[in-house]
């Protein structure tokens, strides 16, 4: 049964690339172009112990 139920789930992964993207090779491009991309760094909190609670906001 659970062999059934992956081999569905797969089937019907499969199905919905090929609807999207119109075949595998065109997913794949797609993923790896977005993977590829540099990732966005956004500004993150930096607290010190002097003054205590004391944070500033880095830019990326």
């Amino acid at each position: 049964m659970a062999a059934e139920t992956r081999s569905d789930s797969a089937a019907a992964l499969l199905a919905q690339i090929l609807d999207r993207y119109g075949s595998l090779e065109a997913f794949l491009a797609q993923l790896h172009q977005e993977l590829d991309e540099p990732t966005q760094e956004i500004p993150r909190l930096v607290c010190t112990s002097s003054p205590p609670g004391w944070c500033v906001s880095t830019a990326p």
